[in-house]
């Protein structure tokens, strides 16, 4: 809520009356007030501290003491809008109605946006004289607005200036006490613990003192804590009130001890004491300065009004931390020629300068703080004897986002010449790390590095080559070249290449075989892609040596035994195909390593129909070399076989030159089936017979099969498989191969493998098929009759079973439940006491006779075979009799009416 919206300084008066403002009783109330006062305003804000708390000693009624024994208390807050409240109010011995004492409020309202114009003039606070001391409300609830401050400012007894030293020993504050008191003014309006201050002085002239005090505070505080800072300059005793940091107590007010206060920061100046006071080493360099300038006041606004700038864009906490007022009076002392502070802490001033030349109002924002900044950087360039570590760089860097363009290649030549100066000892460790941070930010780098290399080319290439030499791994050296071939143009191209090819031989040379391949093709990839990356397209030819150098450098160091079949796909940068461009460049031996390794990788990658490229690229090796292949391609695949492998498998036993089909080369087809079925079993061998049947590698000269293939698989069932036809999954798998050659040669495999009798059948295949179909009608007329003929010859039995019945029971009916089976009957009779009761199986009702019931079951089948009788007896008791009444309830008798 703005309680002024016209900008104008507005006055409110509160004391007792008859009626007021707000209330038509009498009472405390507002009795005047100017119009631009919100209502809501006045109560939340104003009233709270219209208030008075007079001296202890004195009375509070008439026929006491006169009004002038009662010291005045002025007020200086801030409230929650931002607005400056000053008041003033005096102990009055009468009120209206002349028998009961009061007191009298006077407050000026400054307008936030005005009361800068206040507080960088502390007499106007604390030397105000216009206060009112009394009004007669005859005169109307309505106050004037002010529109000029200077109407207001009057004169008091405080705006006497007192030579300062003078000041400080009437109140007995010795240099550690004052720093104190000034810490503790400052922290109180961040960690809300209060400040109690005793003068040596009596009421009536301790009050006048707490202002002279305060004007003399003020004029040492920096603005930021003067626009939070709240004052009271008498009160009788504690008065823990918001927005009211620092309260002056009359003597004595604390003798008794006050665990409200345990929290609080207390200076009794009479005897000496403070208690909880802030440390003043919290802000060691701020209080020391404002203590060596206390007698300067120009010279101190000089140090608020830099502390101002360079806080302009922070954040609150920011502007009211003691330890950045700290650092920037160091920045204050350097300004004003204390370059002893500079260099007893030149990282630190550096950071100090990068926090406070960042953020809104940085550059032309901060005049002074730039003006500071290019005078160090003036100075570190014109010192030759001048060297920086790498936490100085990095917190100048911090600087360069508000310099201009002029400033900043003040900057980059500071930069490059703390690596020069640092590489004139001749070790370029303690040179080279310099630039790393410079690093982060790659256009200043750019610079930096151009400004290297105009003052020493010879230093700007050691600490290229430094750079390399410290990258380890290939995915290092990718991220350093491709920093360093983009920002450090400045550098020769032959030099770079060379630098760049002792690198990469060192990372292969440290490599295994294995691992070389890998990082060879990384950085192969690398180099091929570099001159597509935006702004390297002049590095077309560096590249295309370093890819030539590195594939050079496999051929020459990396034998063919020491790799796996993973190590071969990788080379596939260089195999697929070989560049023309390296050809010219080999030797006889690295020609045929080439050879072989192109047509191992050929074999290895082989995609389906891809067989007569790989072919050809086998034909071309030697018989040596063809061995070497051979044996590399048989162990690629130590860890298991499936089908989609088959196509490459069998190019390991490849022999070259033309076969019996006269165009293609031959296969060792022997050692191929006693390869699979080492490798994989007998299941594995049927899979490739089944995938070969398919493949084109292996018909014969006018179709079907290849002739040696033929006889490799009949050897192998021959020898090692001699009974895989019995088995009819084996023998269905085999049969079922869709080519007619291979059913064929499995069909006369079969017959070698199949028994004598079976052997002996197929030779007299006739005579065979005419008795089989004889045997057959017989063997159907002998199954027809042979039941009935086998049950008249043997007479069986059936079997029957009765289910349980009680050998006793009082009902006269039971039921019997019998089965019976035959294996010859499938219906046999059962006859339940010689009747015939149903055939298999029964359920029959049986009504008995008093006494002993005994009955009779068997089974007899349709060729007169009988089980044995199952006899059972049962017992039917008579009922006792009838069941006896029950008792009657006690108490009523039986026989009654």
């Amino acid at each position: 809520m703005n309680a002024n919206p016209h900008r104008s300084i507005q006055q409110h008066y509160f004391t007792r009356e008859r009626e007021g403002v707000f209330r038509t009783n009498e009472g405390f109330d507002t009795v005047a007030v100017s119009p631009g006062l919100d209502p809501a305003f006045i109560k939340n804000a104003l009233h709270p501290y219209c208030f008075y708390k007079g001296p202890r000693d004195l009375p509070e009624s008439g026929d006491g003491p006169s009004e002038a024994a009662y010291p005045a208390a002025l007020s200086v807050y801030h409230a929650d809008n931002g607005d400056l409240v000053i008041g003033q109010t005096v102990y009055t011995s009468s009120d209206f109605t002349g028998q009961r004492s009061a007191f009298f409020t006077h407050q000026y309202v400054v307008p936030s946006e005005r009361k800068d114009e206040w507080l960088r003039h502390p007499e106007r606070l604390f030397a105000l004289g216009g206060f009112a001391t009394s009004y007669d409300i005859a005169q109307g609830k309505s106050l004037p607005e002010i529109h000029d401050p200077s109407a207001v400012y009057g004169h008091s007894e405080a705006g006497k200036r007192v030579e300062t030293d003078r000041l400080l020993a009437r109140f007995g504050l010795t240099q550690e006490v004052f720093e104190q008191l000034l810490a503790s003014l400052m922290v109180s309006v961040t960690n809300r613990r209060k400040v109690y201050v005793v003068l040596d002085a009596e009421a009536a002239q301790a009050e006048p003192d707490a202002r002279q005090l305060m004007r003399l505070l003020f004029d040492c505080l920096p603005y930021a804590f003067r626009r939070r800072l709240g004052v009271l300059t008498f009160a009788g005793e504690p008065e823990g009130k918001q927005h009211i940091h620092v309260t002056f107590l009359e003597k004595g007010a604390l003798r008794q001890a006050d665990r409200q206060l345990e929290r609080d920061m207390l200076f009794e100046l009479p005897a000496g004491k403070t208690t909880g006071a802030e440390s003043a080493g919290t802000a060691r360099r701020l209080l020391d300065t404002i203590w060596t300038l206390r007698k300067e006041p120009e010279r101190l606004q000089e140090l608020f009004a830099f502390c101002e700038e360079a806080l302009l864009g922070q954040d609150a906490v920011q502007s009211l931390s003691l330890p950045a007022y700290d650092e920037l009076s160091v920045l204050f002392g350097i300004e004003q020629g204390e370059d002893a502070l500079y260099d007893a802490d030149r990282v630190g001033v550096w950071k100090a300068l990068g926090v406070y030349s960042s953020g809104p109002g940085a550059g032309r924002g901060k005049p002074r703080l730039r003006e500071l900044l290019v005078r160090l950087l003036r100075l570190e360039t014109a010192d030759v004897k001048r060297i920086a570590d790498r936490a100085q760089i990095e917190a100048m860097l911090g600087c360069e986002a508000c310099l201009e363009r002029g400033e900043r290649a003040l900057l980059c030549r500071a930069l490059a010449l703390y690596v020069l100066r640092a590489a004139a000892g001749g070790d370029i460790r303690a040179a080279a790390p310099l630039l790393e941070p410079v690093q982060q930010r790659p256009e200043t780098f750019r610079a930096v590095f151009r400004e290297l290399c105009g003052l020493s080319p010879r230093t700007a290439e050691r600490c290229a080559t430094f750079a390399l030499e410290r990258a380890e791994g290939a995915r290092a050296l990718q991220t350093v070249l491709t920093f360093w071939l983009a920002y450090a143009g400045a550098l020769p191209v032959t030099f770079l290449a060379g630098e760049t090819l002792t690198a990469v031989k060192r990372l292969l040379g440290k490599e295994s075989p294995a691992r070389k391949t890998e990082t060879a093709s990384a950085l192969f990839r690398f180099f091929d892609e570099l001159a597509e990356r935006e702004g390297l397209q002049r590095y077309v030819d560096y590249g295309e040596l370093m890819k030539l150098e590195i594939q050079l450098g496999l051929l020459e160091e990396v034998p063919l035994s020491e790799l796996g079949a993973d190590d071969m796909v990788r080379l596939g940068f260089m195999l697929d195909p070989p560049a023309p461009e390296l050809l010219p460049h080999l030797t006889k031996g690295h020609r045929l390593t080439l050879e072989l390794w192109a047509a191992v990788y050929r074999v290895l990658t082989l995609e389906r129909g891809g067989e007569a490229q790989a072919e050809a690229w086998l034909v071309k090796l030697g018989p040596l070399e063809l061995e070497r292949a051979q044996a590399f391609l048989r162990s690629a695949w130590d860890d298991g076989l499936s089908r989609s492998v088959f196509s490459r498998i069998a190019f390991g036993f490849y022999q070259g030159g033309d076969g019996v089909s006269g165009s293609r080369g031959s296969y060792d087809f022997d050692s191929l089936l006693d390869y699979l079925a080492a490798q994989g079993g007998k299941e594995t061998v049927y899979d490739f017979i089944e995938w070969s049947a398919a493949e084109e590698r292996f018909p014969g000269a006018r179709g079907g099969i290849d002739p040696h293939y033929r006889a490799a698989l009949n050897r192998y069932f021959d020898r090692y498989d001699k009974g895989a036809m019995r088995q009819k999954q084996v023998r269905q798998r085999l049969m079922a191969v869709p080519n007619a050659a291979f059913a064929a040669l499995f069909r006369d495999i079969r017959q070698r493998q199949a028994p004598a009798w079976q052997r002996f059948a197929l030779r007299r295949k006739k005579s065979t098929l005419l008795a089989a179909i004889v045997g057959t009608a017989a063997l159907i007329t002998l199954l027809l009759a042979w039941k009935p003929v086998v049950a008249f010859f043997i007479e069986p039995i059936p079997e029957l079973q009765v289910d349980e019945l009680p050998e006793r029971t009082t009902s006269g009916i039971v039921t019997l439940k019998a089965q019976a089976t035959d294996g010859y009957d499938r219906s046999p009779g059962i006859y339940i006491n010689g009747e015939l009761a149903g055939k298999s199986r029964v359920s029959r009702d049986i009504v008995l006779s008093s006494g002993s019931n005994v009955i009779t079951v068997r089974a007899e089948n349709k060729y007169g075979g009988s089980s044995e009788p199952v006899q059972k007896t049962i017992v039917l008791e008579s009922p006792i009799g009838p069941k006896l009444p029950a008792a009657p309830p006690s108490g009523i008798n039986s026989g009654g009416r």
